[in-house]
């Protein structure tokens, strides 16, 4: 059985888009929302000797946690016609995954967020359209919960963990933006990012039968769209 659910915490998000800030003074300011969705790259490694009739407690969930949408406020401003620099804050959608198999069942959470600054290079073949590239650098909080169950035949082995992983995240982009009035545009396009040590550890312990479980999210693919409005 499969639960995947997606969660906003819209307080969080709230209090994170406190620190996106203009950063200069001179040209149009500009702010935004943005809507995400796409993939992580998660990847699973155990010092447990696996089989077919004996498979690991995380693996399973580890490839239904690849999932990623995400909520973005940005703010910054334009350095010219071609150039603007920005802040942003965001927020990822929580993930829940229960697997059951044969007398194992695992129940696992995901969630994370990212704060940061970035830059884009705006190239116009009109007014109005106009081509978008850029990167950016964060720093992520994400934090994977574990409850892992094994039913021996009435004899029960039950543990429940947590990780949290902190630290950057780069990311590129490209896009397509259209100004739909001097005052308001629209934008969508793809962004790859990459995690520095995103990789959640977790040891389990049976009495005398000791192993190490870990799911990595090594990077994540995204197709965003948005909406921004100059002041």
């Amino acid at each position: 059985m499969e639960v995947t659910m997606f969660k906003t915490n819209l307080k969080t998000l709230a209090i994170a888009g406190f620190f996106v800030t203009p950063l200069a003074t001179a040209n149009p300011y500009f702010m935004g929302a943005e809507l995400s969705g796409g993939k992580f790259n998660t990847k699973f490694s155990t010092n447990e000797l696996v089989s077919a009739g004996d498979p690991s407690l995380l693996e399973g969930a580890s490839k239904d946690l690849d999932t990623k949408i995400a909520v973005r406020l940005l703010g910054g401003k334009y350095l010219n016609d071609n150039f603007r620099v920005y802040g942003f804050a965001q927020q990822d959608g929580k993930l829940e995954v229960t697997k059951i198999i044969g007398p194992m069942s695992t129940k696992t959470s995901y969630k994370s967020y990212e704060v940061g600054a970035g830059a884009d290079y705006l190239y116009f073949f009109n007014k109005q359209f106009f081509a978008v590239a850029g990167a950016s650098l964060g720093y992520y909080k994400s934090e994977l919960k574990a409850d892992a169950k094994i039913d021996f035949g009435g004899d029960m082995f039950e543990q429940k963990e947590t990780s949290t992983n902190s630290g950057l995240v780069t990311s590129l982009n490209l896009g397509l933006g259209y100004n739909i009035t001097d005052s308001f545009g629209m934008e969508g396009g793809y962004r790859l990012s990459r995690y520095s040590g995103n990789d959640h550890k977790f040891n389990f312990d049976d009495e005398d039968y000791k192993w190490t479980e870990t799911v990595s999210f090594k990077s994540s693919n995204q197709f965003y769209i948005n909406a921004t409005y100059k002041f």
